[in-house]
């Protein structure tokens, strides 16, 4: 049986300069497991290009706010796009 594990949304996140080569406004939501084992963030941007964000863990979502698009981190500096069913 698998253990659940809550999510939960870290309130103070202090990563300025963490994205400083994307220009624009950088939007974060940032998760964390409630035993700090798994961390995982929702980044917005427009038009946004990936290896501007490849500081952030895997499985993190990257959004591009100008056209709606979603990817997903899936290694060290890959992401893939996530496409509709």
């Amino acid at each position: 049986m698998a253990t659940v594990k809550r999510l939960q949304e870290r309130v103070k996140v202090e990563a300025q300069g963490l994205f400083a080569s994307h220009t624009g406004d950088v939007y974060a939501r940032v998760c964390a497991s409630e035993d700090k084992a798994f961390t995982y963030w929702e980044v917005f941007a427009a038009a946004p290009t990936e290896a501007n964000f490849n500081a952030l863990p895997t499985a993190s979502l990257l959004i591009n706010t100008a056209d709606g698009t979603r990817k997903i981190k899936t290694g060290a500096t890959t992401w893939v796009d996530i496409t509709a069913s």
